[in-house]
């Protein structure tokens, strides 16, 4: 996340509503704790929001009394035979819930402070619905808050999930002054709108250039024409969100007797692509023809190729799934007969990327942590949970969310990650995940056997290890360890002796039990005559 993000944008007078006409996507912001300093009036300002901006009768006037949350009455407006700038930039509320946000507000800071002429205000439709829902034609529809006046401070005021626009307004008189506002910690709820990518579009260098490069062709094709389109955005050629699509490859040529010709498109991967091979006969030219995935194949065309085909060799989707867009596409023209040549005049290559949305995001809310006790008898525990989504254009749509490992699932000791997934119809997908925490709390059972030993003849020393003594011992887990207080007897030990085991569980719960060792000289002494 960038800090200290300052942005500029400059209070004009307009006289007509300007919107900004890029294509935008929900994303996340830069950093809007940071202070964005605001010049009001140019709607392509600030970088990377979506902005709009133009001219109003009247200002809404509560100078030096800030908006509390959830909301205020609408005010009314001030100087209502005046025009006022102002500058609306879009927001969007990803909670699944209502939230009280705080707008810091300075209109103090900056190269010409708006002072006593600067006012905030923040405006939402019911439901978060509309993405543009302050009218400067009519002020009151969907107010909620506002501040104004000299004093820096901030106002705060509750915004359902969906859009909402922050708009800052001045006096005319005043145009280009300059304020500053920034959004108190959210928890990463405020989305921005960011701008979407475009259509990629790159041409071959090199052209119009002859076919075949040198002379009339051969079979060998030691003379290809090669024309490199060099793209320079970095992604990759997929169908997910973000990912790119290689939508169409255009080519025009002059070539007598294009059967002659080997047309081919090679990756900056090094993978080839056979567009077109031995088609059209005794037919002239390569006019206006544009592959593109899902046309008729070019093999069903001919001379002059104008319209669009499939590549002869298969699809762009297909051939170059996974590989990265940048560096140099090369159409690589083989002229492969003698007798005949030609001129490729121009080749270029088109992309453009998936969204990473379409419509408004789900959002989902996970449970808190987890924890349990194991059930008994057994290494884990039937654990039940619940998440929330909510959707813009679909609802509540918790009933689509679908937990891996499920709800009710048995699950083992220790931590086991949850993540609960939902999807719209859209086809947005959003997830979050939290941790089940299962905790052994059962003790192990300890069983004892009683034994008899007999001490080593030679030695006189006897020893017994925990399995001499374990009698069915166990654990709703697993044991880790059994110990004796006692394991070495000799002769003052003979007869019976009590030892105490300690069972003790992969959990670092322990049981005991006792069992009686009788220990015996089995040994007759010796006797000797002197």
């Amino acid at each position: 996340m960038k800090k200290n993000y300052f942005v500029s944008i400059a209070l004009s007078f307009l006289l007509l509503i300007m919107f900004n006409t890029s294509s935008f996507a929900q994303g996340d912001c830069n950093d809007l704790t940071s202070p964005i300093e605001t010049q009001i009036g140019l709607s392509a300002e600030p970088s990377g929001f979506f902005v709009r901006s133009g001219t109003q009768m009247g200002r809404i006037y509560r100078d030096a009394v800030p908006s509390t949350c959830p909301s205020e009455a609408y005010p009314g407006i001030f100087n209502a035979g005046s025009s006022y700038n102002y500058t609306a930039i879009r927001f969007y509320n990803s909670d699944a819930a209502p939230t009280c946000i705080t707008v810091n507000f300075d209109p103090n800071s900056g190269g010409t402070p708006c002072g006593t002429n600067g006012h905030a205000m923040v405006y939402q439709e019911a439901g978060g619905a509309s993405t543009t829902p302050y009218d400067p034609s009519n002020q009151g529809a969907n107010y909620l808050a506002d501040v104004g006046g000299s004093t820096t401070q901030p106002f705060s005021v509750t915004v359902e999930p969906g859009w909402f626009e922050v708009v800052f307004t001045n006096t005319s008189s005043v145009a280009n002054c300059s304020i500053q506002f920034s959004f108190a910690p959210n928890g990463g709820v405020i989305k921005c709108d960011m701008p979407a990518a475009g259509p990629i579009s790159a041409c071959g260098t090199g052209n119009p250039q002859p076919i075949p490069a040198v002379g009339t062709g051969n079979s060998a094709c030691n003379d290809p024409t090669i024309s490199p389109a060099a793209v320079a955005t970095v992604g990759t050629i997929g169908t997910g969100p973000g990912d790119y699509i290689l939508d169409t490859v255009e080519l025009d040529l002059t070539h007598t007797w294009v059967s002659d010709l080997d047309i081919t498109l090679i990756s900056p991967s090094g993978t080839t692509l056979d567009l077109s091979s031995d088609n059209g006969g005794s037919g002239d030219n390569y006019t206006n023809t544009v592959f593109m995935d899902g046309a008729p194949s070019i093999t069903t065309g001919s001379p002059p190729f104008t319209g669009t085909f499939q590549a002869e060799g298969g699809t762009f989707a297909a051939t170059f799934a996974g590989e990265p867009i940048s560096g140099n596409w090369t159409l690589n023209i083989c002229d492969d007969s003698g007798g005949d040549s030609g001129t490729l005049l121009s080749y270029c290559i088109n992309f453009s990327q998936v969204p990473t949305t379409v419509g408004n995001p789900p959002t989902i809310v996970c449970p808190a942590n987890i924890t349990a006790s194991n059930d008994p008898g057994t290494c884990g525990a039937v654990v039940n949970f619940a998440g929330v989504a909510f959707d813009v254009e679909d609802g509540n749509i918790s009933g689509d969310i679908v937990a891996t490992p499920a709800s009710g699932s048995v699950f083992p000791v220790g931590d086991t990650t949850v993540t609960l997934t939902v999807t719209d119809s859209d086809g947005n997908t959003e997830d979050c995940s939290f941790i089940v925490t299962v905790e052994d709390n059962e003790d192990p059972v300890a069983v004892c056997q009683d034994i008899t030993i007999d001490l080593d003849p030679v030695t006189g020393m006897a020893t017994i290890t925990a399995a001499d003594l374990d009698n069915g011992s166990m654990d709703n887990c697993a044991i880790a360890s059994m110990t004796l207080d006692v394991s070495s007897f000799d002769c003052s030990n003979v007869g019976p002796n009590t030892v105490t085991m300690t069972v003790t569980d992969t959990a670092g719960r322990t049981a005991t039990c006792t069992s009686t060792v009788t220990v015996q000289d089995v040994t007759a002494p010796e006797v000797f005559c002197v």
